[in-house]
């Protein structure tokens, strides 16, 4: 066994004596990124369909713990994905096979060079997320607050999401994506184009302090509102893939 291994087998026998040490039939959480947690598929238990209702048992509860931080790695594993390409991309470390780091991940990964610059636009946010909330945010909230990242930077983009994050938990509101890209707009209409930080922040205030957020758009609606009068759907805006990494990474 490895030094790696021992630590790692270590780390497991002491997460499971703190989940197994915990009376209280609640999911073990933590603050620590899921990326520094060793989930190994033997610490998962075999997915056996049972006859199970009432109340989670105390093993039951273990096991949810483990398989939920097992999800949560693969938000971490995403922007982790984004910034390993990104840092391919930028030290052309792609050269020693491809000339072109579209034609790279395209031919070596089977990922499409759209796609690709997804993840690299996203991961900076995502990893800031991460740290400030304690947990990784789910890709598509991170998507859905790119435009204040592309405006305003990464900080602007993280508090406006903590301050969404925390007015939705006092209203018992389930915080989803299209809530999040809702609030998102409604605060960059608000503080109007062009725009300072200043302005954006003013506008964050104004519309956390309302006596309510702002209505989620449906999947049905959010169709509709990308249809023109005649019924032809209308193309998504595109943005310079390139253009927009460099403001992100300058900021």
């Amino acid at each position: 066994m490895t030094g790696h291994d021992r630590a790692a087998a270590l780390r497991t026998r002491r997460e499971e004596q703190q989940l197994g040490g915990n009376n209280s039939p609640t999911p073990h959480r933590t603050t620590r990124r899921p990326a520094d947690l060793v989930i190994t598929a033997d610490m998962i238990a075999a997915p056996v369909r049972v006859d199970a209702s009432g109340e989670l048992t105390p093993d039951e509860m273990h096991q949810l713990g483990f398989c939920e931080r097992a999800v949560e790695n693969l938000a971490t594993a995403t922007w982790l994905v984004g910034k390993a390409l990104h840092t391919i991309c930028n030290h052309k470390l792609y050269r020693r096979t491809h000339t072109r780091f579209d034609t790279y991940v395209e031919e070596r990964w089977e990922i499409a060079a759209r796609a690709a610059y997804q993840m690299i636009e996203e991961w900076p946010l995502a990893e800031r997320l991460t740290q400030t909330m304690g947990e990784p945010a789910t890709a598509s909230h991170t998507r859905a607050l790119l435009p204040v990242v592309r405006r305003f930077g990464l900080t602007a983009a993280a508090d406006l999401y903590q301050q969404i994050h925390a007015r939705a938990a006092g209203e018992d509101r389930r915080l989803t994506a299209s809530l999040t890209g809702q609030i998102v707009k409604a605060v960059l209409k608000a503080a109007g184009w062009p725009a300072e930080e200043t302005q954006f922040q003013a506008a964050t205030r104004q519309l956390m302090t309302t006596d309510t957020l702002p209505p989620t758009t449906g999947t049905h609606a959010e169709r509709r509102a990308l249809t023109s009068s005649n019924g032809v759907p209308q193309q998504p805006k595109r943005t310079n893939s390139a253009k927009t990494l460099q403001i992100i990474t300058e900021r």
